[in-house]
This record gives structure tokens, C-alpha cells and sequence, in this order.
């Protein structure tokens, strides 16, 4: 009798844990931006593991601005210095970055396109957050997607190439000295900030550095986003050990400290 009683429990037990699960997997997948709830008048949903998200709302409170273009059926995302267009049903997005003397543009790849559903357009929610510079975290027990952006303040900057500091025999000595050391070097000249990033020494050509961001942390303290992209895989490289880098100087005076993220894309 005791047996059977064991045996019925254990099976209730599996029974509710079975319900509780399925009713999980049923449960809509809900948003947090900076700790707060964001209510959308259609659920996010998942898609070839990727969670899509309705563009309105979620990424204002990021910071950015959303533009629908009907005739081009265009999402534009704009935030400082950047803006990112995805085309519905298109498998790429377009990051558009200002930086002098022009823009630099690049294609990205998408695991998940843009989609139409309703009348709302769905974008893939962690592409779109780390671009814009922020954090995104998955709490799969609540089918919560926390995002977070960084309480910090955007710095502008400009690209300066090692010829236009050539003249000046400090600030190229500098240079020379940190352009193969991996990481980010900072120095004051003539009552200007520059930053060096480096990435290291890399086996061929083909490599390039692009600066995501600069922001003030703290009263005195850069943070530099950057990322090492990596040849392609059909380009034709020189076999040889380079040394990729990026020279730029801030559009604020002072005296900083500077720390960076440096991430390798594919």
C-alpha cells in the first residue's frame, strides 16, 4: 500500500512539474529597460533562438529614435553618432557610423531579419541593443529580456591618421612607441586628448579597428567601444604580421584616464 501511495505521488509530482513547464513555454516573454517594465501592445517572440522584439517604445528608451519608411519598408534606428537600417524580410542591416572626414558604413549579418507582424515591425533585440551600446541579459526561468544602458555620457571625436600628427615629434614618438602594444593609450598634447587603440599583432592584413563609441564614465575616465573586425573570408590578405590601430582625438578638454572594450568580430 505504501508503495503505491509513493508511486502516485512521484507521478502527481511529474505531472505538475510537466504542467508548470508547459505553461512556461506558453508564457509571454516580457521586457525590462533599466530595471523597468516596458508594456508593448504585442508580445516579443522567439525565432531560430533569437528573441524579436516591437521596435516602439523599447528602443526610445534606449535613447534612440525609430522611423518607419513605408515605401522603402525601412526600420531607421538613429542614436549618437549612428544610426542602423534594416530592411523587412532582409537577413542584413546597414550601421551607418559619423565619423570624420566621412561616414563609415558596414554590412552586418543577421541570424534573424527584420519582421512585419500586425501592423508592428519586430527587430532582433540583441543586435539592435549592443550596437546602440548597451547590455542585454536573458532570464529564461521568467522569459524576461533585461536590457540595460550605461549611465554614460557620449563624447564626440574625430579620426586622426599618423601622418597628420607626423610634425609633432612627441605625440608621434608616443605613437610609434604603443601602436603594437594591444589596448587602449591615452596622452595629452598641446591641450588635446588622443587615444590609440590597438589590436594587437594579428597574423595577415585584412584586419581593421572601429571605434563603436567614446563615453565619460566618470568625471575622468574614458571608456572607448571598439571592435577588431577580421578579414573575410574570400579576401585576399598579405601574409605578414601587422599591427591594426586607430588614432583618435576627444572633443573635450581635461586631463583623463582611459579604459576600453575591445571585441573581435567575424
Amino acid at each position: 500500500m505504501k508503495k503505491r501511495i509513493a508511486v502516485l505521488t512521484a507521478a502527481v509530482m511529474l505531472l505538475t512539474v510537466i504542467v508548470s513547464a508547459s505553461a512556461l513555454a506558453e508564457q509571454d516573454i516580457r521586457i525590462k529597460v533599466n530595471g523597468e517594465w516596458v508594456v508593448t501592445d504585442q508580445a516579443p517572440f522567439i525565432e531560430n533562438d533569437r528573441t524579436l522584439v516591437p521596435v516602439r517604445g523599447i528602443f526610445e528608451k534606449l535613447g534612440a529614435e525609430v522611423k518607419w519608411k513605408q515605401q522603402e519598408q525601412l526600420a531607421e534606428i538613429t542614436a549618437e553618432n549612428m544610426s542602423v537600417l534594416l530592411n523587412l524580410g532582409q537577413d542584413t542591416a546597414t550601421i551607418i557610423r559619423d565619423r570624420s572626414p566621412e561616414p563609415l558604413t558596414e554590412t552586418i549579418q543577421l541570424e534573424v531579419p527584420a519582421r512585419l507582424v500586425g501592423d508592428r515591425i519586430f527587430l532582433p533585440v540583441r543586435f539592435v541593443v549592443e550596437t546602440l551600446g548597451g547590455e542585454i541579459g536573458w532570464d529564461g526561468l521568467g522569459r524576461v529580456v533585461n536590457i540595460m544602458t550605461p549611465d554614460l555620457q557620449p563624447v564626440g571625436y574625430q579620426v586622426v591618421s599618423p601622418q597628420q600628427i607626423y610634425e609633432d615629434e612627441d605625440l608621434y614618438s608616443w605613437y610609434e612607441s604603443n601602436r603594437k602594444t594591444k589596448g587602449f593609450h591615452i596622452i595629452s598634447a598641446d591641450g588635446e586628448t588622443y587615444v590609440l587603440v590597438s589590436a594587437g599583432e594579428k597574423p595577415t592584413g585584412g584586419y581593421s579597428l572601429d571605434v563603436r563609441g567614446v563615453y565619460l564614465e566618470e568625471s575622468q575616465t574614458l571608456l572607448v567601444k571598439a571592435d577588431v573586425n577580421s578579414p573575410a573570408p574570400d579576401m585576399m590578405v598579405i601574409q605578414v604580421l601587422t599591427y591594426p590601430g586607430l588614432l583618435i582625438r576627444i572633443d573635450k578638454e581635461g586631463s583623463f584616464e582611459v579604459k576600453g572594450e575591445l571585441k573581435l568580430t567575424k
